[in-house]
C-alpha cells in the first residue's frame, strides 16, 4: 500500500485483549488526530466482542485492515508479531494502546520524512510528569521491540533520524482503565515478571532497565520496602544518569512515607541533588518536608535554591510543575514564616497570574497574599 505521492500512509498497529468496553472510543480518538490508511491489530485472546467492534468500526469508516489472533507471550514478542504483520503495508506505523488517549491540540507534521516520531506523553492528570516516547515510525522493518514489560523500540539501522513532535498544546495520556489495568494484582505481577527477567541470562544488556521497572512496579503495588530495595539496586548499577537520579529521588520520597528520621531524609535528598544539580525536584521535596517538620529556616534555604534552578532539559519523568510553580509556592510559604513578607507577597502575585495552576491552589495563594499584605500594611 505504500505510495509515491507526498502524502505518507499510516497503519494503526495494536495488540488488544478484552477491550470491548473502551476500544471504539480509542479508535474514534485516534482518528480525530491521525489520518489512518490501514490497520493491523493482534488480538491475544479476547473472550468478549473486542474484535467485532474493531471490524465494525473500520468498516463504517471505510478503512481496510486485518486482525490476527496470537497467543500471549510477552510485550516485546507480541508487539513484534503485530509489527511483522504490518511491515511494508504502509509508509508508517502508529503504535497505540487501547487505554491511551490524545488530548489537546495535536499537530501532525504535514510532511513525514523522518525515521521515527516521538510524542509528548503523560500519565498524570495534572500533566506534571511528561516525557517523549516513539509512537510512529517508518514501516520497512527497521525497528523492533525489546523487553518483556515496559518494552522499548530498537533499530536495525546504524543511524536513524528521530523527530520529537513538540508543536501544539497536546498530550498522549497514558491510560489506566484498560482490561489489564483493572487487575488489582497488575503491579505486583509486573514486578515479579521483571524481577525474573533481571535474573535470567537473556537480555543481559537490559538489566538496568529491568531493575528500574521492577522498582517502579513494586512502588505502584504499594510495597515500599521492596521498591526501595530495587531502586537501590538500580542506582548502584550506574548507567543512564537520569534513571539513577530518579531512583535516588524515589528512595528519598518513599522513606518519607515510611517516616524514617528527618536527618536521613535530608542526607538522601541532598545526595540526590548533588548527583544531578540541574534537577530541582529533590530540593523542592526536601524544602516541603522540612517545613512540615517545623524546620522553616532550612526549608526557606532549600526552596530558594530550587526556585533558581532553570527548567531541566532531561527527558525522564521531569516534574514540570516543580519548575513552573510548586517550588515558588513552597518558597512563598517559607518566606512568610521567616518574616520575608515582601517576597511572599510578590511570589503569591506571580502564582495567581499563572494560568497553568489549578484553581484550588489559587484560593490558597489568595489567602497567603492577604496574610502577607496585612503584615506589610497593604490594603487588598
Amino acid at each position: 500500500m505504500a505510495t509515491k505521492s507526498d502524502k505518507k500512509t499510516i497503519c494503526l498497529n495494536m495488540i488488544v485483549k478484552n477491550e470491548a468496553a473502551i476500544i471504539r472510543d480509542t479508535l474514534e480518538n485516534i482518528l480525530g488526530y491521525i489520518p489512518l490508511d490501514y490497520y493491523v491489530i493482534s488480538d491475544t485472546g479476547s473472550d468478549d466482542n473486542t474484535v467485532e467492534i474493531i471490524e465494525q468500526f473500520f468498516t463504517e469508516k471505510g478503512i481496510s485492515g486485518e486482525i490476527h489472533h496470537d497467543k500471549w507471550v510477552n510485550f516485546a514478542h507480541n508487539r513484534n508479531l503485530a509489527l511483522k504483520y504490518a511491515e511494508g503495508k504502509t509508509d508508517y506505523v502508529l503504535v497505540f494502546d487501547a487505554d491511551d488517549r490524545f488530548s489537546g491540540n495535536f499537530i501532525l507534521p504535514e510532511t513525514l520524512i523522518h525515521d521515527r516520531y516521538t510524542f509528548r506523553i503523560t500519565n498524570d492528570a495534572f500533566r506534571a510528569n511528561v516525557y517523549f516516547r516513539p509512537l510512529m515510525f517508518i514501516n520497512d522493518g527497521s525497528f523492533y521491540w525489546r523487553g518483556v514489560l515496559h518494552e522499548f523500540l530498537e533499530q536495525r539501522k546504524k543511524t536513524i533520524v528521530e523527530y520529537p513532535i513538540k508543536n501544539g498544546n497536546y498530550y498522549v495520556i497514558g491510560g489506566s482503565f484498560g482490561a489489564r489495568s483493572k487487575d488489582p494484582k497488575k503491579y505486583l505481577q509486573d514486578a515479579q515478571v521483571l524481577e525474573k527477567a533481571f535474573y535470567t541470562p537473556e537480555d543481559e544488556d537490559l538489566k538496568n532497565r529491568y531493575a528500574f521497572y521492577t522498582a517502579q512496579s513494586y512502588r505502584d503495588a504499594g510495597m515500599l520496602e521492596k521498591a526501595i530495595e530495587w531502586y537501590t539496586i538500580r542506582a548502584n548499577l550506574g548507567g543512564w544518569s537520569e534513571e539513577v537520579y530518579y531512583s535516588l529521588l524515589q528512595i528519598g520520597l518513599m522513606k518519607m512515607e515510611l517516616n524514617v528520621p528527618l536527618e536521613e531524609i535530608q542526607q538522601l535528598l541532598l545526595a540526590t541533588y548533588e548527583y544531578r544539580p540541574q534537577r530541582a525536584e529533590s530540593l523542592y521535596f526536601l524544602a516541603r518536608h522540612l517545613r512540615l517538620n517545623d524546620k522553616i529556616k532550612l526549608a526557606y534555604i532549600y526552596a530558594s535554591a530550587a526556585v533558581n534552578i532553570p527548567l531541566s532539559k532531561d527527558i525522564l519523568f521531569v516534574d514540570y510543575s516543580v519548575y513552573d510553580w510548586k517550588a515558588k509556592d513552597e518558597l512563598a510559604v517559607a518566606a512568610y514564616w521567616v518574616e520575608n513578607y515582601q517576597l511572599c507577597y510578590d511570589l503569591c502575585l506571580e502564582l495567581l497570574d499563572n494560568p497553568s495552576i489549578p484553581e484550588r491552589d489559587k484560593q490558597r495563594f489568595k489567602e497567603n497574599l492577604n496574610f502577607a499584605a496585612e503584615k506589610l500594611g497593604l490594603k487588598q
